[in-house]
């Protein structure tokens, strides 16, 4: 509105200059850069995955297993949640 607008006029934004020495990674190879280490680095997260997956109980193993649901005050801090 209006109303700011002369307040606005008076603001000063100084230009931004990067400080020196900083490095910010943009998750984009270089030239030179092994282009193949993500999809390994992934793949074997996928096997730990399909390992852990072979591991588990068949559904029939668990038959007459009860589960039940458990309450708790999410911002209570004494039931160690965050």
């Amino acid at each position: 509105p209006a109303f700011f607008r002369p307040l606005l006029d008076s603001v000063v934004v100084p230009e931004f200059q990067p400080k020196s020495g900083v490095k910010i990674d943009t998750g984009e190879k270089k030239e030179g850069e092994a282009a193949d280490e993500e999809p390994m680095a992934e793949a074997s997260v996928i096997d730990q995955v399909k390992d852990k997956i072979q591991r588990l109980p068949k559904p029939s193993d668990l038959q007459g297993v009860e589960v039940c649901a458990m309450e708790f005050e999410k911002d209570d801090d004494t039931n160690f949640h965050m």
